[in-house]
């Protein structure tokens, strides 16, 4: 497996001020709006998310990083909480769950000669991943002022570290082709795969990734915005 792609989508934001007190009494105020960003400009924001996470890796019907099974993506959710701390700059603390799913029967083409192998293989796995993040988003319209006055559509990036917990599965077929076909007493159950170290691999439960992507966020009213990321761990 090297590395799952991720989706995230369908981003629901709801912005409130620190202090509406201060805010309010702000707006009042006849300095020049926007001519420079002080500390009761700053605002947190919180949310949840739908997601939808896919997978690249062995078990994708192609060796190219745009490969990918879209009938084996499988939706999620999250929530998060961010801190407004520039003109461009939010940093969010997030922490989403979803399922990577690949499968060999499914992805791979019997007819190509180089995944005619992984057809007869016939492979597949599970893994619900717990990610927790922190990221910094760049957007690329700055607001001086408020969040009240905040852009109507801003496209961002983000870029980060994640801490992630998986615990990858296989369904055990029912036969053992490699013994005869004898029977599999556990055959349709979900097993662990970490404890038989597959492929003679050894691995953490506990894995560390960075999170990096695109979004487009849109103001709904005043607190708050809708909005769209794709992004790749």
């Amino acid at each position: 497996m090297r590395g799952p792609f991720a989706v995230f989508f369908l981003l629901l934001t709801l912005i409130f001020s620190q202090s509406l007190t201060a805010q309010r009494s702000r707006t009042k105020s006849k300095s020049p709006r926007g001519s420079i960003y002080t500390i009761n400009k700053k605002y947190t924001s919180l949310g949840i998310n739908a997601n939808a996470m896919n997978y690249f890796g062995d078990l994708a019907p192609l060796d190219n990083m745009a490969s990918t099974n879209m009938s084996l993506t499988r939706p999620g959710f999250g929530f998060f909480a961010s801190r407004r701390l520039g003109p461009r700059f939010t940093v969010r603390g997030s922490f989403n769950w979803g399922r990577l799913k690949g499968d060999d029967f499914k992805s791979a083409d019997p007819q190509d000669q180089s995944g005619r192998f992984r057809y007869v293989r016939n492979l597949q796995f599970r893994n619900d991943i717990k990610e927790l993040s922190v990221v910094g988003i760049f957007d690329f319209a700055e607001n001086l002022a408020t969040y009240r006055s905040r852009k109507q559509v801003v496209p961002y990036l983000f870029l980060g570290i994640a801490a992630f917990h998986h615990n990858p599965k296989a369904l055990v077929p029912e036969t053992d082709v490699n013994n005869g076909n004898t029977p599999f007493p556990n055959a349709g159950e979900w097993v662990d795969l970490a404890p038989m170290r597959t492929e003679g691999v050894s691995y953490k439960k506990v894995q560390l990734a960075i999170p990096f992507g695109l979004g487009l966020r849109f103001k709904l009213d005043e607190r708050w915005d809708f909005a769209f990321e794709a992004g790749y761990r």
